[in-house]
């Protein structure tokens, strides 16, 4: 795209379509529990649309749009997921949906090289907030999720989640807030290790230890 067409698109389409956003979330949250929008699978959709610029991320024409995204993404399984817990039978395309946009927005294919360490604090709270809502809605109720789920859950926490705040905090750049939100994270890990599968079970123990370096919180810039 030319540059001029890349600066009318984003002066036009951008606000109307970060508007229309907005508005389906908001309608979303209204009607949630309506038998037609779930047995419609409204959130798969929903979810399936936020995948394109969840997965651009940092390519994206407009940053706005991308946190956006992940905001309305936030917002709509917060109403979501409790339904899918109590429905399993009308979300069963949600959850590889869901787990593929995941993997795609905390792992970009061309992530900048060239940031400064506030804006790459400011993109890990945006990463954190993320896996909060995993922590949160995810693992405290893995018995009511597809097992599948659970398990791309964990294989993306250790993909990279951990391993990015640690190589983050032996360059100093995560701070105390940050890692407490993480670490929050290693009770339900824990617990995942006592599962009867053998490979899953193991496969973590040796990702907890591999990161137990994140046992130890972020100094303080006095050295405490």
């Amino acid at each position: 795209m030319l540059p001029l067409q890349a600066e009318w698109v984003t002066m036009n389409y951008v606000p109307f379509g970060e508007k229309s956003l907005n508005m389906t979330v908001s309608l979303y949250q209204k009607t949630a529990q309506e038998p037609a929008v779930i047995e419609g699978g409204i959130l798969k959709e929903i979810i399936e649309t936020l995948h394109i610029p969840l997965g651009m991320k940092y390519s994206c024409p407009s940053p706005s749009t991308w946190k956006l995204a992940v905001n309305s993404l936030l917002t709509v399984l917060l109403t979501g997921l409790p339904l899918a817990r109590k429905q399993p039978e009308h979300f069963k395309a949600m959850w590889p949906e869901l787990a593929s946009t995941l993997d795609h927005f905390l792992f970009p294919n061309s992530p900048p090289v060239d940031r400064i360490p506030e804006d790459i604090r400011a993109d890990e709270g945006i990463d954190c907030k993320v896996i909060e809502l995993l922590r949160d809605e995810v693992m405290p109720h893995s018995s009511a999720i597809p097992k599948d789920f659970v398990l791309q859950v964990i294989v993306l926490l250790n993909k990279g989640s951990i391993h990015s705040a640690s190589a983050s905090r032996s360059s100093g750049l995560v701070d105390r807030s940050a890692w407490e939100q993480l670490i929050g994270l290693y009770p339900y890990l824990v617990d995942c290790t006592a599962t009867a599968s053998p490979q899953v079970s193991n496969s973590l123990r040796e990702a907890l230890l591999q990161y137990s370096d994140l046992l130890q919180p972020p100094g303080l810039p006095n050295g405490v």
